[in-house]
């Protein structure tokens, strides 16, 4: 069934437009009143919601939760800032200032933020970038750029249980045996005491790190934002993604100033609090006052702690990783249409403007560039046979275009079918193929390229595979004249 057919049956009828200048008018003049500034007060700090409505009922779980998650996350906090090549204190502070700042502006109940994997990965490419950009141009006071730019996120993947009886022994074992001088085992040496104290970061070296920063933000707000819609969805609680985005601002730009670097939700701690029956980011803010006693009084016990130890931290996180292959029966059950192998359908979850129609653009012809190796290193189909394919877009995740947006979809429409790829639209909001209409697209993208579901555009993309001559005549498009 094609789009106009679906349209035709099911009797689609235009939605009126907005006043769009009068509703916004409408919107920014109602936070001026009295009650409008005390919902805006509200809704940007959400902790003065909830502190004023605390049941004292949740107190005894929030207490264990915060003890349990800031145990926890002092063996992970270390070990995981070695991987981002800082020294093991640097997880104690990257997990001490975030979790207060965002049980002050957060609104998931149960994320845990703190260092994470993957940001710390692409922060540590930063860093190595930087060392190297020092090197080469010979900067001034190379230890303080280093230390201002040695930003490190840690993993946050799900541990085994016993890593705190491991570390406690391993500790014990390591001082008691004299494990460094008997037997070079490297520890990690002396932990400092106390805070840092505040220090401006530097803003000349913004230019060789705005787009690694912009990555890690984006990875970032990412994964918090995935974290809070799994449990607020599980616990019936309103997530307000921008204020998440909000906070998670907040959080870095005030962390900055104490020598921490860039943080976001972790998977594991976030379970392990969940699990521990947390209720309100009080238990966030528990978990921060053992951290800052852990930074305080406990540091120094710690210097013995063999690095061997830290590492294997790192090494049972990857299990995770490579166990991954055991959910396939699953998400079989979920989506056969995952594992549709003769066709690719690619999905951007994204409104396609000027921030990102460059990744958009890039996919596509990534995706391309694999069609074109296929053809090339097949031997068994004919060229007649392989002659033509399809591209699905799946397309409901696409909320609004601006004006680079749609010049991406027309260029990506005409780049596709020289290469003797029919683009397909699938799941396309009835607002956008409206705009569409009054850009002109309809007038290049012909109504078989479009349809109201994926399972639609399969089944005209295998017809096209068995008989292009059912379509109108591609070979003679005016794009081949």
């Amino acid at each position: 069934m094609k789009q106009e057919d679906y349209d035709r049956e099911y009797g689609y009828q235009r939605i009126p437009e907005d006043n769009w200048l009068r509703k916004k008018a409408n919107t920014f003049g109602a936070v001026f009143t009295k009650n409008g500034f005390k919902k805006s007060v509200l809704r940007r700090v959400p902790f003065a919601r909830w502190i004023s409505n605390y049941h004292s009922g949740n107190l005894v779980s929030d207490l264990t939760a915060g003890v349990t998650v800031g145990i926890y996350n002092v063996p992970q906090a270390m070990s995981y800032s070695t991987l981002a090549g800082l020294p093991p204190v640097y997880g104690l502070y990257a997990s001490f200032f975030p979790p207060l700042l965002y049980s002050i502006f957060g609104t998931a109940s149960h994320t845990s933020i703190g260092v994470f994997s993957v940001t710390c990965l692409m922060v540590n490419k930063c860093l190595q970038k930087m060392l190297k950009i020092e090197h080469d141009a010979s900067l001034q006071n190379s230890n303080k750029l280093t230390g201002l730019t040695a930003v490190g996120i840690v993993t946050s993947l799900c541990l085994l249980t016993g890593i705190i009886q491991l570390i406690t022994a391993a500790t014990t074992a390591s001082y008691f045996l004299n494990l460094e001088k008997n037997y070079r085992v490297k520890t990690i040496h002396d932990i400092p005491t106390g805070f840092p104290d505040p220090a401006f970061p530097r803003v000349d070296i913004w230019n060789f790190i705005v787009q690694d920063a912009l990555s890690i933000a984006i990875v970032a707000y990412a994964v918090t934002i995935s974290m809070g819609q799994i449990f607020s969805k599980k616990h019936k609680y309103r997530l307000d993604s921008n204020q998440e985005l909000l906070a998670l601002g907040l959080i870095n730009i005030g962390s900055s100033f104490f020598a921490t670097f860039p943080t976001s939700a972790s998977l594991s701690r976030t379970l392990v609090n969940e699990e521990c029956g947390a209720k309100t980011q009080l238990s966030g803010i528990i978990s921060s006052i053992c951290i800052f006693f852990v930074i305080t009084f406990i540091g120094p016990l710690l210097s013995s702690l063999p690095s061997c130890v830290l590492a294997a931290i790192v090494l049972v996180a990857v299990k995770s990783l490579l166990m991954k292959y055991q959910e396939l029966p699953k998400l079989w059950k979920y989506s056969k249409h995952d594992f549709e192998t003769s066709f690719r359908i690619i999905r951007f979850d994204a409104p396609l403007i000027f921030a990102n129609v460059d990744k958009f653009l890039d996919n596509v012809r990534d995706a391309a560039a694999e069609i074109k190796n296929q053809r090339r290193a097949s031997t068994e189909s004919s060229q007649e046979n392989q002659d033509w394919t399809a591209l699905i877009f799946d397309c409901h995740t696409w909320c609004y275009t601006d004006s680079m947006g749609i010049d991406a979809v027309r260029e990506i429409d005409e780049d596709l079918k020289n290469l003797r790829v029919l683009p397909v639209f699938a799941n396309l909001k009835s607002s956008l193929r409206r705009q569409y209409e009054h850009a002109g697209l309809t007038n290049q993208i012909a109504q078989y390229q479009m349809y109201p579901s994926i399972q639609d555009a399969l089944d005209a993309a295998h017809e096209l595979a068995a008989n292009k001559n059912k379509f109108v005549d591609l070979e003679k498009s005016a794009l081949y004249e």
